[in-house]
C-alpha cells in the first residue's frame, strides 16, 4: 500500500493498495503521483497513482510466478480485470526503480515526460504520456544498474548507479559548438 502522510499535522491515510514491490515514486507540481514497481517475474509497472484505488496485487498480475508460466490467483491470465490498470508495463522485467517527471525546462522537448530507471536492464526510459496513457517508451542504454535519479534544480538529470557511480544528464542543444563535436551517437 501507500499511505499518505500530512507533514504539517502527522496525520497518515492509506492513499491505494495492490503494490507487490514500490520502487520509485514521484509527486508532479500539479499533483500527480506516479509509482514503479517490481512484479514478480515479467510486468513491471509504471502507476498512475488514485486516492483509493486497487492495483490488484496480489490477485492479479501481468507476471508470472517463479516456478510457472502464470499468476495463480488471476482468473484471466494476461488481463488486469477488476482492478486500476497500470499505464506501462514491460515485458519482460526491466528491474524497475527510480521514476522521475521533468519540469524544470532542462530538456524542453521532454517536458513533462516521465524518465525511469532500471537495474535488470541498464537503461533509462523515456515515458510520453497523453490522455492518461503511455503513449510511447524510448529506452536509453545507459550500461550501469541505476538505482537512484533526481531532476536538479538546474532541470539535469543525476543518476546514482550501483556500481557508486554518479552520473550527469544535461541537454546539449543540437544547434551547439559543443554538439556538433560530438559524434551522432553520443549526441543523442
Amino acid at each position: 500500500k501507500t499511505i499518505a502522510i500530512d507533514v504539517a499535522t502527522g496525520a497518515t491515510r492509506v492513499f491505494t493498495i495492490g503494490h507487490r514491490n514500490p520502487q520509485g515514486l514521484v509527486v508532479t507540481a500539479g499533483g500527480t503521483v506516479w509509482l514503479t514497481e517490481h512484479a514478480a517475474r515479467g510486468g513491471d509497472e509504471l502507476n498512475l497513482l488514485v486516492e483509493g484505488q486497487n492495483y490488484g496485487y496480489p490477485a492479479v498480475s501481468y507476471g508470472t510466478s517463479y516456478d510457472g508460466m502464470t499468476w495463480p490467483s488471476n482468473p484471466a491470465q494476461g488481463r488486469h480485470e477488476g482492478f486500476a490498470k497500470p499505464i506501462n508495463v514491460w515485458m519482460p522485467s526491466v528491474g524497475i526503480s527510480q521514476v522521475v517527471a521533468l519540469e524544470k525546462g532542462g530538456f524542453p522537448y521532454w517536458q513533462g515526460d516521465l524518465i525511469v530507471a532500471s537495474m535488470a536492464m541498464e537503461h533509462l526510459y523515456r515515458v510520453r504520456i497523453e490522455e492518461g496513457r503511455a503513449i510511447y517508451t524510448e529506452p536509453m542504454r545507459l550500461d550501469h544498474r541505476a538505482r537512484d535519479l533526481i531532476e536538479a534544480k538546474d532541470g539535469s538529470l543525476v543518476l546514482k548507479t550501483d556500481d557508486d557511480f554518479l552520473i550527469y544528464l544535461t541537454n546539449v542543444s543540437a544547434g551547439s559548438a559543443a554538439a556538433a563535436a560530438l559524434p551522432p551517437v553520443e549526441r543523442g
